[in-house]
């Protein structure tokens, strides 16, 4: 089999609809892939990478669920009739927590005990999920055939499949090991079970396209065959209008769970490339009723100028086949781009449904810009940037809901880099004794808040420390910024100042190298069951840069000013604020007023920088003093 991906997940369903989880190992050189949306609290949703014993980095998620795995370009092997290498699919078993992800290189090594099962569990390394809920060893078993058959109804060596108990949720990996082993036989417990297979379109002993078919519940009372024939699938058709010629994705998913559960099994196909033989898919009959059966499909044009994309999404069984043609009336058009803050940066651009969680790109020298057309209709789509030279974090919209004929801009990674409170889950609260924030230090100029896939910071900021002072005197310091750190407080109330601040050094950054908030205010014990905001601001500034994050030496510009407030405080709209100016990276500061909304700055020659300090008072007392070191920069 060449160019295809096949991921097998066991997860929650949560995972299958909201993050983005595979960099494939068929992609070109560069593919990587971007988990989701950070969390309510301006958090990185990824904690940490694990490598496999195979190589590959699976991302995890706070939660320890798989956000991602990441391999390197053309590692796979080889399968019977296939005629290279690039198979790079993923197994994942999920159970009480703790998870398992098997690359389909590493079958053959566990099977034969050369490789340890419970080397690849990415939650606690040693622990074998699967052997550890199997049946009885002393059950009865049947012989199982797995026969599949080709689209002609020969019998064909060119497949494989996997086998899934539906009570322990076991997986048996099959597939010929010869030319003329046309049919498997496996030893199983009678059961229950679930059946998909992936059959070869031969055309000349090449690969041209694929056969994919689910039996999602067959009876093992005893020795039984199982007949999977590619004869019975239907073309998976999904095509735009006015197609560019370009690099086509394809990606198929299927999910079971039982009625009302969050947590069941599934598997996902990739098909990149060109495919001149097609792609078919075939549902063999019904689900038990112990699982509800949902599928979903995702396909992507891209020319290097434009992207298209379309997905659909059923909740009730998996495809036999679907024809989707898309429109121009039926799409909407994002224009997405990504600006740069060092010579030399690189990174890529996403946009990823929410119903699938396969996507690539290739990672380019930026600034970039994408043309991106999606079909709109009930599916979400998520515009997303990543620096893939570890010099800064992600940018993400979260999920959008487009309008055909929508035309939409979507700018990442141009400033002004400061703190954003733009939703109710931005600020300061109280938690009982726990004082905590939510406060994103480096949202970009578009307000989109930065975050570190590596869950590590140091893509971020060379340094981040927080200091709590109570009553005047210090109280407890952190490393860290504020979204990221906590502190335990006496219940009584007190009057607060916090002073949360990042660093960055020119390597990582040339604007916003450092950006303190010190914010006032007086706070008592909060209910234990939720957290209660604590007043608190940001002050947003919006000069017209280009992507480079440069303004025009000499020239006087005019710098948007705008305060932002948690719910806890006043409307931020009634409130004044007064900003200085420093031309010397903050070593002198000069007031400059705020007239209708904005301020005007007389940039300095080439090579110079502009910072802003701003200050805010509400009539409670609560007060805010923001500093913003090398905000943008002149050329």
């Amino acid at each position: 089999m060449v160019g295809v991906a096949v991921c097998a997940t066991v997860t929650a369903v949560t995972a299958l609809t909201a993050l983005t989880a595979w960099g494939p190992a068929w992609g070109p050189a560069g593919a990587q892939a971007v988990p989701s949306e950070p969390d309510a609290a301006g958090a990185a949703s990824v904690a940490r990478q694990v490598t496999l014993p195979t190589g590959e980095r699976v991302v995890v998620d706070e939660g320890g669920g798989v956000a991602g795995v990441i391999s390197d370009a053309g590692s796979g092997t080889d399968r019977a009739g296939g005629q290279g290498v690039g198979v790079g699919g993923y197994d994942t078993l999920t159970r009480d927590g703790e998870t398992e992800v098997i690359p389909q290189s590493a079958w053959g090594g566990i099977e034969d005990g050369t490789l340890d099962p419970g080397a690849f569990n990415v939650t606690s390394p040693g622990h074998d999920l699967s052997s550890s809920v199997g049946r009885d060893a002393a059950a009865e078993t049947a012989t199982v055939t797995v026969a599949p058959t080709d689209r002609a109804g020969e019998a064909t060596a060119s497949w494989y499949a996997r086998v899934m108990d539906l009570e322990t949720w076991e997986r048996t990996y099959v597939e010929p090991t010869g030319p003329d082993d046309v049919t498997v036989d496996i030893e199983l417990p009678v059961g229950e079970y679930a059946v998909y297979a992936l059959v070869d379109r031969l055309e000349g002993g090449e690969t041209v396209g694929y056969d994919w078919l689910l039996m999602p519940h067959v009876s093992v009372t005893g020795d039984t065959t199982l007949d999977l024939p590619a004869a019975a699938t239907k073309e998976m058709d999904l095509t735009f209008e006015d197609e560019p010629v370009g690099w086509p994705q394809m990606t198929m998913a299927w999910e079971m769970l039982p009625p009302g559960a969050d947590t069941g099994f599934g598997a996902s196909l990739s098909t990149p490339g060109q495919l001149p033989g097609g792609v078919g898919t075939a549902q063999l009959g019904e689900p038990s009723e112990a699982y509800e059966l949902s599928g979903e499909v995702y396909r992507t044009v891209d020319d290097g100028e434009r992207e298209f994309h379309a997905a659909d999404s059923r909740s009730e069984g998996f495809y036999t086949g679907l024809t989707l043609h898309t429109d121009w009336q039926d799409m909407a058009r994002i224009t997405v781009e990504a600006g740069k803050t060092l010579k030399g940066d690189r990174g890529f651009l996403l946009t990823t449904p929410s119903v699938n969680f396969s996507v690539w790109s290739e990672d380019a020298l930026l600034p970039l810009t994408s043309e991106v057309y999606v079909r709109a209709d009930d599916i979400l789509w998520e515009h997303s940037f990543n620096a893939s030279n570890d010099a800064h974090g992600a940018y993400t919209t979260g999920e959008i809901r487009h309008r055909p004929g929508e035309e939409r801009h979507e700018t990442f990674n141009t400033g002004v880099f400061g703190p954003v409170i733009s939703t109710a889950d931005d600020g300061l609260f109280r938690s009982g004794n726990t004082l905590h924030g939510a406060v994103n230090l480096l949202a970009d100029g578009a307000g989109h808040r930065t975050w570190d896939p590596t869950g590590e910071g140091d893509a971020l900021y060379d340094g981040a420390v927080t200091t709590l002072y109570r009553d005047g005197q210090e109280y407890a310091t952190a490393e860290g910024p504020i979204d990221h750190v906590e502190f335990e407080v006496p219940a009584e109330e007190a009057e607060y100042r916090l002073v949360t601040s990042i660093a960055r050094d020119t390597t990582v950054s040339t604007v916003s190298t450092e950006v303190v908030a010190e914010y006032t205010f007086a706070s008592a014990a909060g209910p234990e069951d939720g957290p209660v905001p604590v007043p608190a601001y940001a002050v947003r500034f919006a000069p017209e840069l280009a992507v480079d994050n440069t303004s025009p030496a000499g020239e006087s510009v005019e710098v948007p000013v705008t305060v932002q407030g948690s719910p806890a405080g006043a409307d931020p709209a009634s409130l004044d604020v007064t900003v200085s100016t420093s031309l010397d990276g903050g070593a002198t500061w000069t007031e400059t007023p705020v007239r209708d909304g904005q301020i005007t700055v007389d940039n300095p020659s080439a090579g110079g920088s502009v910072s802003f300090r701003a200050e805010v008072a509400d009539q409670d007392g609560n007060t805010l003093t923001q500093t913003i070191i090398d905000a943008y920069r002149t050329r």
